[in-house]
């Protein structure tokens, strides 16, 4: 197994389609819809806050850390092949916010 690591201010993720909504008429693949939330992979050593703050209140100044569920643009960043799975690679700019469950928002 291959490792990526992204340059710069790059991001990989590994996007989660959304369930599908049958209605019971089969859907060309083309019509599916491309995903826009995934979980970071992977990130670049330039995924830091830019706020200037010594001690910066984002933990450690990491924007976005390996394991978060992310959201982004339709048409943002491009698609990378990965030890056979499609991934998303985006700049950090491209990512709109972090996307939380309610019981974890709650604790």
């Amino acid at each position: 197994m291959r490792k990526f690591i992204p340059l710069a201010d790059r991001i990989l993720v590994l996007p989660e389609r959304a369930p599908a909504k049958t209605t019971g008429l089969a859907q060309p693949k083309s019509q599916e819809a491309e995903p826009t939330e995934g979980v970071v992979v992977a990130t670049g050593p330039e995924v830091r806050c830019q706020c200037g703050l010594t001690d910066c209140p984002v933990s450690g100044g990491e924007v976005v850390r390996v394991g978060d569920r992310v959201q982004w643009r339709k048409y943002a960043g491009h698609p990378v092949q990965h030890n056979g799975v499609e991934h998303k690679l985006l700049r950090l700019e491209e990512i709109d916010g972090l996307v939380e469950d309610e019981d974890e928002v709650e604790k």
